[in-house]
């Protein structure tokens, strides 16, 4: 009784529309179309009488001869016919004029038989398009049980063996770490400074004397504070600062020299005497420093995350006071590698560390009568904060043996020192110090991340070269990999 309608070259036709609203067009037979005309005038005839009886028979055998497909003529001209009887209404008599009740038929009797017939025809449209156009049964589907990726053994076993392969060297890492600097981590502070945090801990002024003599200007205020008013002890301390200092340091490598050399860096920061022998404040300046190195990497920076490496540079300044020339550096480091957009960046990181530096400073202007980042020469340089737990001569020998590694692998890269600027004038900066001071400071200072981050760069690629030769899946088992 039925064919399915063939494609036709007519854009937007029905088959078009069926098509697009997911539904299965048929034409009408001949014999279809003596149903549906049956259909038609019996439902006029019920709707309106004889005129319904002979127009919607008409009307769906005229429409059969457009494309076989009577539903939409008949369903146009039903609204067109619905619309004249709208304009009737208001034509035959005023809109206010019998607009109610059982006259409304007598005044207005065209527009009454207009919308009885356009009602007619729509019915008949309903009918028509209930017979030609049906949904599309989609092919039946035998229900498969399938168990999700994360459940399937040989999924989750590999992807534990990769998460393993990938964490395992993080975390043997930060447990050597841990170990090393619970073990060998200064123990004490000095008297000042202890006088100082147990001072704050009573809620008295800033003082490490006693109270009739006033208080103190020469001890940096971040250390003493997160002493006063931290949870951790001295020890402690420097044990959880020392470790960020080092985790603040791999993330960096990671950006710069990608995974291989974020471990190799993370190895340099674990062994480095420099990052765990030193007092609180040096080690606390020695993260906000890398800090600050990272977020003004010249290849990502803008100017927010100038204003956050200015306040890591501020920060440093609050526990080591010569940690201001890390300012002036980075903003010559931007000038050199990224050229005018420096001035925004520029003005943004002296901003940030302005900022957070200013209310020591003028705490200190009060103390001395100007504004200078410490009280004396003796408290610029934070040289006895703490015992240091390495001996003089080993911290000098040490640390003048890593300076000369990487004063050599800085020389193979001179013709970069533009984008090298930090990693060679704060480790220098820190150098000079230590000879002014004649060894009562540790070499490398707070730019020991920074050194460890140079030679986990040439730990990286010593490694690279050496197993160039190597097949890749058997290099993926090495540490580095």
């Amino acid at each position: 009784m039925a064919e399915p309608v063939e494609p036709t070259d007519v854009e937007g036709g029905a088959e078009a529309d069926a098509e697009r609203h997911g539904l299965v067009s048929r034409a009408v037979t001949a014999p279809a179309l003596a149903v549906l005309a049956v259909v038609a005038l019996v439902v006029g005839y019920l709707m309106i009488g004889i005129e319904g009886a002979l127009v919607a028979p008409a009307a769906v055998a005229v429409g059969w001869t457009w494309r076989r497909e009577p539903g939409r003529p008949v369903a146009t001209v039903g609204a067109v016919l619905l619309a004249l009887a709208g304009l009737a209404t208001v034509l035959e008599a005023t809109p206010d004029a019998a607009a109610a009740g059982m006259t409304f038929p007598r005044v207005r009797p065209m527009a009454v038989w207009l919308a009885a017939l356009a009602g007619t025809l729509l019915a008949v449209s309903v009918v028509v398009f209930a017979y030609t156009d049906q949904a599309r049964r989609p092919a039946p589907r035998r229900p498969v049980v399938r168990w999700p990726s994360w459940l399937r053994p040989d999924d989750a076993v590999a992807r534990l063996v990769r998460t393993v392969r990938s964490v395992a060297p993080w975390v043997g890492l930060g447990v050597a770490a841990v170990a090393i600097r619970i073990v060998a981590s200064p123990t004490r502070v000095t008297a000042d400074l202890a006088d100082l945090v147990g001072n704050l801990r009573f809620g008295t002024i800033y003082s490490s004397r006693p109270l009739w003599e006033g208080p103190t200007a020469s001890i940096p205020p971040l250390p003493a504070g997160l002493l006063a008013y931290g949870p951790f002890g001295a020890r402690l301390a420097v044990v959880v600062a020392s470790v960020t200092a080092g985790a603040v340091a791999c993330r960096l490598a990671w950006v710069q020299l990608g995974r291989r050399g974020a471990l190799a860096t993370g190895v340099v920061a674990v062994l480095l005497p420099s990052l765990w022998s030193q007092p609180l404040a040096m080690v606390l300046a020695a993260g906000a420093v890398t800090g600050a190195v990272a977020l003004a990497d010249p290849d990502r920076i803008d100017v927010r995350r100038a204003a956050l490496a200015g306040a890591a540079a501020g920060a440093a300044m609050l526990c080591a006071p010569d940690a201001v020339v890390v300012v002036p550096v980075l903003v010559a480091w931007l000038a050199l590698t990224t050229g005018r957009s420096a001035v925004r960046t520029g003005l943004a990181l002296v901003a940030g560390a302005v900022l957070v530096a200013s209310p020591w400073w003028i705490y200190v202007a009060g103390r001395v009568g100007v504004p200078l980042p410490a009280a004396s020469w003796s408290s610029f340089v934070v040289e006895d904060l703490a015992t240091p737990s390495l001996p003089l001569v080993g911290s000098v020998l040490v640390g003048a043996a890593v300076l000369a590694v990487t004063a050599r692998i800085l020389g193979e890269a001179r013709d970069a020192w533009r984008h090298l600027l930090p990693f060679i004038a704060l480790p220098a900066w820190n150098l000079v110090l230590a000879v002014v001071t004649l060894g009562d400071r540790d070499v490398l200072g707070w730019s020991a991340p920074l050194v460890a981050v140079v030679l986990g760069s040439a730990l990286s690629g010593w490694y690279e070269e050496a197993t160039a030769g190597v097949r890749a899946d058997d290099a993926g088992e090495h540490l580095f990999a």
